[in-house]
């Protein structure tokens, strides 16, 4: 990203100062710190290029976008470029079945076995509950999933592999992040519905939203012709790499399209903006951690005082009076991240062309910020 000289985070603060700040006043020192935070890890990694957007008090406050879409050409980023989104699309899933459970379509305690009996012959699925899918604690082995997925299995015959493995642990018992598993919800979504998943995307969120440049397919993001190039870290610099198509074959888990100005929208619609499409006791449900996630400890560089969570499609950081909802996307070449404070009605969107880390950095410094403003 061209972006200006670095900033550090010491000099970075919201003033808090004795007498009267506008709300105004205060949207415009968040965003300000947050462009700097970004600014300043996206130099220092150098990444090629991406889109950054913070929401503040029901507000688009900070769009920002840098760099090109690909190293070799000279083709800006902007906030219609489009992006794949990796594992966020857990978020947009675990939203539909909170909103389906929320009409009596299904219950969250219900066995999957009831939705998918073709799938749960000889009793693979005992025990499993629609909401052990969505928090990742069914039981189900994620081992050797993605590579399978990767090398190019079938659908069918990666998710028949990991019912038949042996069970991890009793449901509800462990976290095992597993995008098999996960898309199991995506097939009980469909059985409910008695349409294809793109479907009940679009009717549940995409079209209420007005996310209208969002999409499932590898087709759809080259339709957008304004459109990413993924890039990998290699002997010390980034360099172009071809696109990962397999994950679409797992549209509920692991891969959409969409670029920053859509994304906004789904950051202002889980912050309450849109309670006629995601309920304050759906977000309630959606936001609520419901069982110790350790694998983003290996993220995290600054961990002091913090717990790893999983609610149902969001993962979460507690912190000594903070805590953040929030959900990274990896593909191969590009990393996303989401990430909201409820409390404060606060959200970030950031998308990347890369795989470098700088959504995890930057969140470590967004946490810190808001601990330090919180402390004064």
């Amino acid at each position: 990203m061209n972006f200006l000289h670095p900033i550090f985070l010491a000099a970075i603060t919201l003033t808090l100062v004795s007498g009267p700040v506008s709300a105004a006043d205060k949207d415009s020192e968040i965003a300000a710190a947050l462009d700097k935070i970004v600014t300043h890890q996206a130099r220092r990694l150098g990444v090629p290029g991406g889109a950054f957007g913070v929401i503040s008090n029901g507000k688009v406050v900070l769009r920002k976008v840098d760099g090109t879409r690909r190293l070799s050409g000279k083709e800006t980023i902007n906030t219609q470029t489009m992006f794949q989104i990796g594992s966020i699309a857990k978020t947009f899933t675990a939203a539909i079945a909170v909103k389906f459970a929320e009409v009596g379509k299904l219950r969250l305690s219900d066995p999957i076995s009831s939705f998918l009996p073709q799938r749960c012959a000889k009793n693979q699925c005992d025990g499993i509950t629609v909401s052990h899918l969505l928090n990742h604690t069914s039981g189900i082995p994620a081992a050797g999933v993605n590579d399978r997925i990767e090398s190019g299995v079938a659908y069918d015959e990666v998710v028949a592999k990991a019912l038949a493995a042996k069970r991890t642990c009793a449901p509800g018992k462990c976290f095992e992040y597993n995008n098999a598993a996960y898309e199991l919800v995506r097939e009980i979504l469909e059985a409910t519905d008695k349409r294809p998943y793109s479907e009940i995307l679009s009717a549940q969120l995409l079209v209420p939203l007005k996310m209208n440049q969002t999409s499932t397919t590898f087709e759809g993001l080259k339709r957008a012709d304004n459109f990413f190039t993924p890039h990998l870290f290699q002997s010390g610099r980034f360099v172009e790499t071809a696109f990962s198509t397999a994950y679409y074959a797992l549209p509920g888990s692991s891969v959409l399209n969409s670029n920053l100005d859509d994304m906004l929208k789904l950051v202002a619609a889980e912050l309450g903006d849109s309670p006629e499409i995601l309920s304050p006791a759906a977000l309630k449900l959606l936001h609520t951690a419901t069982t110790e996630a350790p694998d983003a400890n290996a993220w995290i560089d600054s961990r002091a005082g913090m717990q790893s969570k999983y609610a149902l499609g969001h993962r979460i950081l507690q912190y000594p009076g903070l805590t953040i909802v929030f959900h990274p996307g990896w593909i191969k070449g590009c990393k996303s991240l989401v990430a909201f404070v409820p409390e404060r009605r606060l959200g970030l969107v950031l998308l990347q062309n890369s795989g470098s880390q700088l959504g995890f950095r930057v969140l470590e410094d967004v946490a810190q910020f808001l601990r330090k403003g919180a402390a004064k």
